[in-house]
């Protein structure tokens, strides 16, 4: 009885095996394996992320902005606000359509690189270092946001020709006259 039930075992065991190795069904979701198309997922999260912020911060300032007391100077401090916030807005929305673009445009990629390694003579997928180096131009596309981000928010002259000193004090002069003197006072 024993010796019935190890034989049973054993044939399962080889059937199962059989099965397994026999199998050749096409992954339906093949980008499901792919990290850069995970990465784009990751990004579009914080892109919508950033949009809802975005977003109210726009609601904030249009409060504001309705509680603002006309001929007071608040107006226009708080509709300068609902302007870049709204712009600020547009912009979000456009990272996260775009973001959702490339994943569009990295899911038929990968369907169809993966369906091309099915055939006999197609290329192996995914390929050594592909995934690597798309990885590492969408850290710099992050780095590049960023950076352009930083320079977008800093309170510096704009239109200031190079080497002028407009809008900055000289070197080695003070505004009370040349080289830290004081004005001359005419005394009566």
């Amino acid at each position: 009885m024993e010796h019935m039930q190890n034989l049973t075992k054993l044939l399962f065991f080889t059937l199962f095996s059989l099965v397994l190795i026999g199998c050749n069904k096409r992954d339906p979701n093949p980008e499901n394996k792919d990290p850069v198309y995970a990465q784009l997922q990751t990004d579009l999260g914080a892109a919508k992320a950033g949009l809802a912020l975005v977003t109210d911060s726009v609601n904030s300032s249009k409060a504001d902005l309705e509680k603002a007391v006309p001929q007071s100077g608040e107006y226009a401090v708080f509709q300068k606000r609902v302007n870049d916030a709204l712009g600020a807005q547009v912009y979000a929305a456009q990272q996260v359509r775009m973001y959702e673009v490339r994943i569009e445009e990295r899911r038929l990629y990968v369907e169809r690189r993966y369906l091309e390694s099915l055939t006999p003579n197609g290329r192996k997928w995914p390929e050594e270092g592909e995934a690597e180096a798309e990885l590492q131009k969408l850290q710099l596309f992050r780095e590049k946001t960023a950076r352009v981000k930083d320079t977008l928010k800093k309170d510096e002259p704009k239109d200031v020709p190079r080497g002028t000193t407009e809008g900055k004090p000289a070197e080695g002069k003070s505004s009370t006259g040349e080289a830290g003197e004081k004005p001359a006072t005419s005394s009566k």
